[in-house]
C-alpha cells in the first residue's frame, strides 16, 4: 500500500500514521458494504426492515460514520451472512482506530502547562505584569 513505512527502522511520519488510522477505521463499513452488495445481494431498506434501524444507520455503518453496538453484532451477522467470528474483528479494528482518534484529538487540545515567571524575565524596572515602571525606592 502507497505511503506506508517499508523500512520498519525508520520512524513513521504522521501522515503515515493518519493513513494506517484511515485504512483501520473503514475495516467494518467496507465489510458490510462488500457483503450486502456482491454476496448477498439486500438493499439497505431490506436489511433496515430486519434490524429494525434507520437507512440512515445502515448508510452511516457502510460509510464508517458509526459503528453499532456490540449487541447488535450477532444479528447483523446473521442478515449479511458474515462469520461472527470475521464481523468482530472488523468491528474492533474500527472501534479501536476511531479511539485512537479521539485520544490524538484530546492530546492537541491540551494546552502546554504555563510557564512560571522568574524576575529575570522582566525587563529592569519594570513590574512583572505591568508596562509601568516601578516606583524608586529612597
Amino acid at each position: 500500500m502507497e505511503g506506508l513505512n517499508k523500512n520498519p527502522k525508520e520512524p513513521r511520519t504522521e501522515i503515515e500514521n493518519l493513513e494506517d488510522i484511515r485504512r483501520k477505521i473503514k475495516v467494518f463499513g467496507n465489510l458490510l458494504y462488500e457483503y450486502r452488495s456482491q454476496k448477498i445481494a439486500k438493499t439497505r431498506k431490506e436489511i433496515k426492515n430486519s434490524l429494525g434501524v434507520s437507512n440512515s444507520t445502515i448508510f452511516g455503518w457502510e460509510n464508517d460514520e458509526k459503528l453499532p453496538n456490540v449487541e447488535m453484532l450477532p444479528k447483523i451477522a446473521e442478515i449479511y451472512a458474515i462469520n461472527l467470528i470475521e464481523l468482530q474483528k472488523a468491528w474492533q479494528i474500527s472501534q479501536d482506530a476511531k479511539k485512537q482518534v479521539i485520544y490524538e484529538l484530546k492530546a492537541l487540545r491540551k494546552k502546554p502547562p504555563r510557564r512560571k515567571k522568574n524576575s529575570d524575565d522582566e525587563p529592569f524596572g519594570l513590574n512583572p505584569g505591568s508596562n509601568y515602571p516601578r516606583k524608586k525606592q529612597y
